[in-house]
Formats: structure tokens, sequence, C-alpha cells
């Protein structure tokens, strides 16, 4: 099965879960206060899974998860 991304989607789905930009930084926090943010791993003698790790980090951030 193919999906595609809908950022739109995802912003109302985790709006509806409290998770909201409080401060103004960009990154979603939860309702307790914690950003959301996890740290991304791949391995860099691998482009390929270097790029997929970059696109999947930026599609995050266009929700509002940051991903280090």
């Amino acid at each position: 099965m193919v999906r595609t991304a809908n950022p739109n989607k995802a912003k109302s789905q985790l709006a509806a879960a409290g998770d909201t930009d409080r401060n103004g930084a960009g990154v979603r926090e939860t309702s307790s206060g914690k950003p959301l943010e996890c740290r991304l791993i791949a391995i860099q003698s691998t482009g390929g899974d270097v790029r997929a790790a970059q696109l999947f980090r930026d599609q995050a951030a266009a929700v509002g998860i940051k991903l280090d």
C-alpha cells in the first residue's frame, strides 16, 4: 500500500492530542510541556540511509516534531 504524506492531517491529529507549539519555537510540546523530539540514527556510509533520514527529518519538522 502506498500512502501519501498529509501534513495537515498530521497537524490536526497532533493538536487534537494536545500537542501544540506553546512557545513559538517551531517544535510542538506535549500537554505536560515536553518537546516532541527524538533522535534519528542513520548510517553515514550508506547514502540511501542518510537521504531517507533527511527526508524523514524534514517531514517531521513540517508538522512540529524535532528529529536530531
